[in-house]
């Protein structure tokens, strides 16, 4: 399987990165502030700072709504199992079982935490 082939496959069943579990906070770069409203993400603001909360407005089960003009941190983010199964270092099989692993463990997590926009 490709390296952008695994990366769909793995970051489609998982969605930790999306979802409030892993981040409260996303940064977002001046210039990405228009598109990110445009595409219905919350943008935060603080002394000439921007940013946009977590878990994404625009995340639909597992699956990103706004996938081809994600900001620049989405883009750019590569969790360690989606790493090391791009290097070989575990393969599909093992990477799906710990997504499937900790999904069902910050299932019981996520219900106690607020989003960073409930204050």
């Amino acid at each position: 399987m490709t390296a952008p082939d695994l990366a769909a496959e793995l970051c489609t069943r998982c969605a930790l990165c999306c979802n409030g579990a892993l981040f409260d906070f996303g940064p977002l770069d001046p210039e990405e502030v228009p598109q990110a409203r445009a595409d219905g993400l919350t943008v935060l603001e603080a002394e000439d700072q921007f940013g946009f909360g977590f878990p994404c407005p625009a995340l639909a089960g597992t699956i990103g709504s706004v996938h081809p003009t994600r900001p620049g941190t989405c883009r750019a983010f590569r969790c360690r199992v989606l790493r090391d199964a791009e290097a070989g270092e575990i393969g599909e099989e093992a990477a799906l079982s710990i997504i499937a692993d900790t999904r069902a463990v910050s299932a019981g997590v996520m219900p106690v935490r607020k989003p960073i926009s409930e204050g």
